[in-house]
């Protein structure tokens, strides 16, 4: 259960890094 938690954590972290490079590609 804790893994499967974490895992999720860290797919919620990688999801936000996509959305933000997203956000920044245009101003790059």
């Amino acid at each position: 259960m804790q893994s499967a938690q974490r895992g999720t954590r860290k797919q919620k972290q990688s999801m936000t890094t996509i959305s933000l490079k997203l956000v920044l590609s245009p101003i790059v």
